[in-house]
């Protein structure tokens, strides 16, 4: 390819078993089509991009690597393949739409525009740059956040509330949601690192959670937790780093808890008990500790264990 940044006024394809790498920066007009069986290497450089991307080989972005999509119409992202980007720019007041899973290595830019997640999984690994721009899911999107450094989701990153399908954190130092509530209406999977609600509301509606060595932080002092499952969800050992303000189980599944918790704000026991032997809130043989300033309200009950060592004043 040309050593020296160069333009392409339509569209740029790979095919059969050809590869090709650049050495230069790229601007392309139109679209980006890898075809099965071919590959595309980046190189440390800067490429535009102003059509669809369409994956059905092998993309590979190379350390350093900016893509920036800039079209004058919504812009497609979609193959058969999963594409891992190193640093992605969305600069287009009609989005981007991604249509089957991504990755981002490095830096997401939302300049302007937003990124719209479909019915597949976005995954940030690295960091987020946010001018104008919004992430946009819909209830069949799901996020993964990987990678090492800890992650505060930007203010307003969201379009609107989120309500994803499933969350998966696998951050060494973990994420926190920022300024923004979010519902989960499928699986929570807490593989590695912490994630941190803040002074948020986080709804379960979904399955169990999944844990390997992560946690869920529901400590801050306006968190909250709320459960709406229809289906029993089972509780991992050790899911909360520390206590829970919040906690309101409003489903009809009811919680079973597998390790000790405190709640140190309002537990909501909205529903009613599941059955006549098991309360909406089933400790098993584990102790649910309330803190001094805990109340309790709703129509369900706990059974198993409850102990509270302090009772402040004005408390009920």
């Amino acid at each position: 390819m040309p050593a020296s940044d160069f333009s392409i006024l339509c569209n740029f394809t790979t095919s059969g078993t050809s590869s090709a790498t650049a050495v230069s920066d790229i601007t392309i007009g139109l679209n980006v089509n890898i075809g099965s069986g071919s590959t595309f290497i980046t190189g440390n450089f800067a490429h535009t991009i102003g059509g669809d991307f369409e994956n059905n080989g092998t993309f590979t972005a190379s350390s350093g690597n900016l893509i920036t999509f800039n079209g004058i119409a919504n812009q497609l992202i979609f193959g058969n393949s999963t594409t891992s980007f190193d640093n992605m720019t969305i600069d287009n007041i009609y989005n981007v739409s991604i249509l089957n899973d991504i990755n981002i290595n490095t830096i997401l830019t939302l300049n302007s525009g937003n990124l719209n997640v479909g019915e597949t999984t976005l995954g940030i690994n690295g960091t987020i740059n946010k001018t104008f721009g919004y992430i946009d899911v819909n209830s069949l999107s799901s996020l993964s956040f990987g990678g090492t450094n800890a992650l505060v989701l930007n203010d307003d990153l969201f379009y609107s509330t989120p309500v994803i399908i499933n969350l998966t954190i696998n951050r060494t130092n973990g994420v926190s949601l920022g300024n923004q509530n979010m519902t989960i209406n499928g699986l929570l999977n807490l593989q590695t690192g912490t994630c941190d609600i803040a002074a948020n509301t986080l709804t379960i509606a979904g399955i169990s959670p999944t844990r390997t060595s992560g946690f869920l932080d529901v400590d801050n002092s306006a968190a909250t937790l709320i459960f709406t499952n229809s289906e029993t969800i089972i509780l991992p050992a050790s899911i909360f780093l520390g206590n829970v303000n919040n906690l309101t189980i409003n489903g009809i599944g009811g919680i079973t808890a597998n390790s000790d918790f405190t709640v140190n704000g309002i537990l909501n026991l909205h529903s009613q008990n599941p059955s006549s032997t098991k309360g909406s809130l089933d400790m098993q043989t584990n102790t649910l500790t309330m803190g001094g300033d805990a109340t309790t309200i709703g129509l369900g009950d706990v059974t198993g264990i409850v102990k509270r060592a302090t009772i402040n004043p004005e408390v009920n």
